[in-house]
């Protein structure tokens, strides 16, 4: 929103320029939005969960779209240091990371944020894991869901090294 729309919106880049740097950000915050709707929904009235792991097992392929944006962010990171020499956009940037609203962080800190942090989901499982009980019908589904982030983790690191290599060549 605050990068994406504007920078769309004043012309500062072209339409290639934003689809390359941008990639499929917009498939991944409908994938997140879409856990974080079932989960409130699971809520009982004081906040607790009775049980996750069926809900976070049936999300965790919808996490195979991080297999394009990381591939991606090989090609982005280099159309985003070009276009950031622009007189015009370079102004753009430096202001939305001044603004509070970025918190101090660049354009790129956002952009990367989703390889960054798509492992600690495994830690995330592990540890609601770890809190649950042995007994609790959660346990064997959480198991799986720890299975199925490292197969999605899998896949997006042979992404990557592919986009890698097909860059390089």
């Amino acid at each position: 929103k605050v990068f994406y729309g504007p920078m769309k919106q004043l012309g500062l880049i072209t339409e290639e320029e934003i689809s390359l740097i941008f990639g499929n950000i917009e498939e991944l915050v409908s994938v997140h939005q879409n856990i974080v709707n079932k989960l409130v929904a699971l809520q009982n009235q004081i906040g607790v969960y009775d049980s996750i792991a069926d809900t976070i097992t049936e999300w965790i392929p919808l996490l195979n779209c991080y297999s394009k944006y990381c591939s991606n962010q090989i090609y982005a990171k280099e159309v985003f240091d070009r276009i950031s020499q622009k007189a015009d956009v370079g102004d753009f940037l430096e202001r939305c990371r001044a603004s509070s609203f970025s918190r101090k962080l660049d354009l790129w800190s956002f952009l990367d944020t989703p390889r960054r942090r798509l492992p600690k989901y495994v830690l995330l499982i592990k540890n609601i894991m770890r809190m649950t009980l042995p007994t609790h019908a959660d346990k064997m589904g959480l198991q799986r869901a720890i299975e199925g982030l490292h197969t999605v983790l899998s896949a997006v690191d042979t992404a990557t090294g592919k986009a890698k290599c097909d860059k390089y060549k």
